[in-house]
């Protein structure tokens, strides 16, 4: 549960999806009072497998990727 109460949701492996990739939702936030949908981030076409394993929502700030250089 998020601090606002909303859920993050990931849908996990979709590796045998019947819908186009573009159309599969792989992350939502969810009100539960209401039960809408307030984010939804779909998984783009691409050859190879693709899923989600987990998901945290932070500030952008607190965000840092380590470059994977030689």
């Amino acid at each position: 549960m998020l601090d606002n109460g909303n859920w993050l949701i990931t849908w996990g492996n979709t590796d045998d999806a019947t819908a186009p990739q573009d159309d599969i939702i792989a992350i939502s936030e969810v009100n539960p009072a209401t039960g809408t949908s307030v984010f939804e981030m779909h998984m783009s076409s691409s050859d190879g497998l693709w899923q989600s394993y987990r998901v945290y929502l932070l500030p952008e700030t607190d965000v840092s990727i380590t470059p994977n250089l030689p």
